[in-house]
């Protein structure tokens, strides 16, 4: 079973990452 918390966290992250990187 998959942790969904986890992947929000890492949806968060990314979008925030690729965010940054374009700005």
């Amino acid at each position: 079973m998959r942790n969904c918390f986890q992947d929000i966290l890492e949806e968060r992250q990314l979008s925030t990452f690729l965010d940054s990187h374009i700005q």
